[in-house]
């Protein structure tokens, strides 16, 4: 919704994801730079996982869209039977609908918008810990016609965008304050329901100005080639940003499971992290087993995939990243991240 000493469901849904809704091209992480091979996609040889004793069962809950597209190489590999753990993969496309899940103790591990997860630590007693960062930010300004290149030239014009008291709102009032632009005054910000609704009026010729997340971007473009992409929010992030990157997703567990299975956890990150390099590095391959599972078709996600900044990134890199990006939202409301940063118990570190 981009120095970096502050790291940061066809269908992403706007609220608290986008309160995730990561998609800039080029962007990497360890885990997409590892290029790590396997024989299976997402496979995780032996001698490299962290093997717990016996497999343990594990329910992940993850969401269609760029927060769930790293999953592909390791539900591939948990079809195949060569995954570590005994996976149950379930999918939705609404982080709410995740969200209740886990506090209903009816998933281990899942894929979430940053700022939820720091919600549901604040607000449920430490009940979840984040064990990765896996989207940075998927946030594009489209036109149709026109020309913006610049933030400056957003001055004066009407902008349609989805996401209101979300992450997405937050994201563009700090890039416009921090280019000297009042949200308020200088740009007519027009919130609209829906990612599809925007994407179809945009496609359509009805909207000439909007900001998007991934993959409606790649949606909006293939049904009219016309509309092309003005600007890039991750980039436009990063330059105003003091190097706090735009964590936009990421990966948390049960606090209670990681207590009772460390090993199975410790091997999931490291099957996750080889999906990610997997869907990273086999761009075909990947949209074909997304397009099988279901996250988003096929063509859709070959497209977007080098636009979605699916990453991995753990450890000390995932708390400068997340911990950077929570301040930013803490300063805009601090409800948006459950009143107030979330302490060093938050993360885990194997």
């Amino acid at each position: 919704m981009m120095s970096k000493n502050k790291i940061l469901s066809i269908l992403c849904t706007a609220a608290m994801m986008v309160s995730i809704v990561g998609c800039s091209s080029g962007r990497t992480s360890s885990g997409a730079q590892s290029g790590v091979e396997s024989q299976q996609p997402g496979t995780v040889e032996a001698e490299q996982s962290a093997q717990p004793e016996a497999k343990v069962p594990v329910r992940v809950g993850m969401l269609k869209g760029p927060t769930g597209m790293g999953m592909a190489g390791l539900m591939q590999s948990a079809e195949d039977g060569a995954a570590v753990n005994d996976y149950d993969f379930t999918m939705k496309e609404a982080p709410t609908d995740i969200r209740a899940m886990l506090m209903n103790d009816e998933l281990d591990i899942a894929a979430l918008p940053t700022n939820m997860a720091a919600v549901l630590y604040n607000k449920n007693d430490k009940s979840v810990t984040m064990l990765a960062v896996n989207t940075l930010g998927v946030l594009y300004v489209m036109q149709n016609g026109g020309e913006i290149s610049t933030i400056a030239d957003l001055k004066g014009k009407t902008l349609h965008s989805t996401g209101q008291a979300s992450v997405p709102e937050y994201v563009l009032n700090h890039i416009l304050t921090k280019n000297n632009l009042n949200p308020a005054t200088d740009v007519d910000i027009v919130y609209d329901v829906e990612h599809a609704a925007l994407a179809t009026q945009m496609a359509a010729g009805d909207v000439k100005l909007g900001m998007l997340p991934e993959p409606f971007v790649t949606i909006t473009q293939t049904k009219n080639e016309e509309v092309t992409v003005a600007l890039d929010m991750t980039a436009e992030w990063d330059k105003v940003s003091d190097g706090a990157l735009l964590a936009m997703g990421c990966i948390v567990v049960r606090s209670e499971f990681l207590k009772e299975n460390k090993d199975a956890v410790d091997a999931f990150l490291d099957e996750y992290q080889q999906s990610v390099a997997f869907v990273n590095r086999d761009i075909g391959e990947a949209a074909a087993v997304m397009d099988k599972f279901g996250v988003i078709t096929g063509p859709v996600a070959e497209k977007a995939i080098p636009n979605c900044n699916i990453v991995y990134e753990d450890g000390a890199g995932m708390i400068a990243a997340v911990q950077g990006f929570l301040q930013v939202l803490y300063e805009a409301d601090p409800a948006s991240v459950g009143e107030s940063i979330p302490d060093d118990a938050f993360y885990y570190q194997k």
